[in-house]
């Protein structure tokens, strides 16, 4: 079969397109008032929850933990009407968090 995940540079593109849908729909998000930091604030605690649950804690489930703290101390002052925005930086970092973490 000549399109199989099996072949790395098909696999190796896969995880660059991931890695930038994921990078371009957090920065979108960040545009919404406390959608951005909530979402990041989930998916952090239900990944480290369930790399927890497959027994691989090996400290990646505490990056996620670090993640969602982080969010969730920023989320009241990103609460409608937003006070301030993460901007490119803070939600390209999430993203890339995102695609990367295993």
């Amino acid at each position: 079969m000549w399109l199989s995940l099996s072949r790395p540079r098909v696999h190796r593109q896969f995880r660059r397109t991931r890695t930038l849908r994921l990078l371009e729909a957090i920065r979108i998000l960040d545009g919404i008032d406390a959608l951005a930091a909530s979402e990041a604030v989930f998916v952090a605690c239900a990944g480290a929850l369930l790399i927890l649950m497959c027994g691989r804690s090996n400290g990646v489930p505490a990056a996620g933990l670090i993640l969602g703290a982080a969010s969730l101390g920023f989320l009241p002052w990103n609460w409608p009407p937003a006070k301030i925005f993460m901007g490119d930086v803070g939600s390209g970092y999430i993203g890339y968090f995102s695609a990367s973490w295993p």
